[in-house]
């Protein structure tokens, strides 16, 4: 419903009850800082980019792409592309509409209540929800011969487990890296185009690319998984040598 609200700008934005309440204060109650239209409430105040980059697997979202409150609607129901499984994609759309949720929710308890916004809480809040809606949806929504094709064993506790990939035509070559914890929640997805080369190195390059993002985030305990048997025996033989 907050989705249909927001794309027929239906919001009680204070944009949009300035058209009714001539008088009234139009400042975004999370930033003070601009004019709070659906828009910058959701996607250009600096706690709806931090909640975004948080929470939703490090997905950066350019505000710039979105031009009106139906943009907002088209982009949750057609998320841009990422290298999750196809039967997971939903899971895209209902993570991204948990954090537009979570953000008018943060944002009318400051409003209303003067609760203080707070990106860490609101993440929790997002993770909560997401694992509790796609633990009663996902049974339904996979069929099991797809289940029998797929089988993710999760790290141990304290680990993170990031699965690597790569695909390759004439022209160009492109890496997948999504990172999981022990309870398989997605923490961060990248996903980058590279020039054409062999397939070989392009696995390669992809597990490199893989292992500097995790000293990136400062991981400690990392566990590389990927279907390049070449590149993996090779990280892992007695023989492998640090470079």
């Amino acid at each position: 419903m907050l989705i249909w609200r927001i794309g027929v700008n239906a919001i009680p934005t204070k944009e949009n009850l300035q058209v009714r309440l001539p008088h009234i204060d139009t400042s975004c109650p999370l930033c003070n800082a601009s004019v709070e239209s659906s828009i910058h409430i959701f996607f250009e105040c600096p706690f709806a980019r931090a909640l975004w980059a948080a929470a939703c697997w490090g997905l950066s979202v350019d505000p710039a792409s979105i031009r009106t409150p139906t943009d907002i609607t088209k982009l949750i129901m057609e998320p841009p592309a990422s290298p999750i499984l196809a039967q997971e994609q939903w899971t895209v759309s209902l993570n991204m509409a948990l954090v537009i949720d979570e953000i008018w929710r943060s944002r009318n308890l400051k409003q209303f209540c003067d609760v203080n916004a707070d990106v860490m809480s609101a993440k929790r809040n997002i993770h909560s929800r997401f694992l509790e809606i796609a633990k009663a949806f996902t049974p339904d929504m996979i069929k099991p011969n797809e289940l029998a094709n797929f089988r993710w064993n999760p790290p141990p506790l304290g680990w993170i487990k990031i699965n690597v990939d790569a695909a390759l035509n004439r022209y160009k070559s492109a890496f997948a890296v999504v990172a999981r914890d022990q309870l398989g929640e997605v923490l961060f997805l990248w996903g980058k185009i590279h020039h054409a080369c062999p397939p070989a190195l392009a696995e390669a390059e992809a597990l490199h690319w893989a292992v500097q993002l995790a000293i990136k985030e400062r991981w400690q305990n990392v566990m590389l998984e990927g279907d390049a048997k070449n590149c993996i025996e090779a990280l892992t033989s007695d023989d492998a040598t640090p470079d």
